[in-house]
C-alpha cells in the first residue's frame, strides 16, 4: 500500500506508469498513428486530472 501512495503523491512517477502501460497496449490494439496519439493525450489528460482535482480541495 506504501507503494500506492507514493505513485498517488508523485505526478512525474504516475505518468511515467500510465505511458509504461499504456503505449503498448495502445500499439497491441491499434495500428493508426491518429489514434496512438489521442491515446497519449488521454493518458496525460488522465493523470493531469487527478492533481488538479487534489489542489481544489
Amino acid at each position: 500500500m506504501q507503494i500506492i501512495e507514493i505513485v498517488k503523491k508523485k505526478l512525474w512517477l504516475r505518468i511515467f506508469l500510465y505511458l509504461l502501460i499504456g503505449i503498448p497496449v495502445g500499439l497491441l490494439m491499434v495500428d493508426n498513428e491518429l489514434v496512438l496519439g489521442l491515446g497519449l493525450i488521454l493518458l496525460f489528460v488522465v493523470a493531469l486530472k487527478e492533481e488538479n482535482s487534489k489542489q481544489k480541495k
